[in-house]
């Protein structure tokens, strides 16, 4: 995953955490981000794959099986899968925003760890 998709991504989760964090719906929240990352800031990706996870809700499938397109590592998966099944997705989301930001500011050029 290159630097700007994993930056994206992990806005993503921040946003959505946060907006399930504070009891707005599934389904609200994804339509609002979607809406949000059209916006002229490279987003066009995230925008794209927001609109298959709803479809792919509509359609009836859990949350989990949604995103499996949407995010490709082994990591990130569980940690919906596990948010879904335990009723902790907001914060695992946030937990997985944390996590990519870690490793964005490990993979600075020319940052001395």
């Amino acid at each position: 995953m290159d630097r700007l998709h994993m930056s994206l991504m992990s806005l993503f989760c921040e946003k959505f955490g946060q907006m399930l964090h504070s009891g707005i719906p599934i389904q609200v929240s994804l339509e609002t981000l979607r809406e949000d990352f059209s916006q002229p800031r490279g987003g066009a990706l995230v925008t794209e794959a927001i609109g298959k996870m709803l479809e792919n809700i509509q359609q009836g499938k859990s949350l989990t099986e949604a995103n499996d397109a949407f995010f490709s590592s082994p990591f990130v998966q569980l940690m919906f899968r596990a948010g879904e099944q335990d009723g902790t997705l907001d914060y695992c989301l946030l937990r997985i925003a944390k996590v990519m930001d870690k490793e964005l500011s490990f993979s600075q050029p020319g940052q001395v760890i």
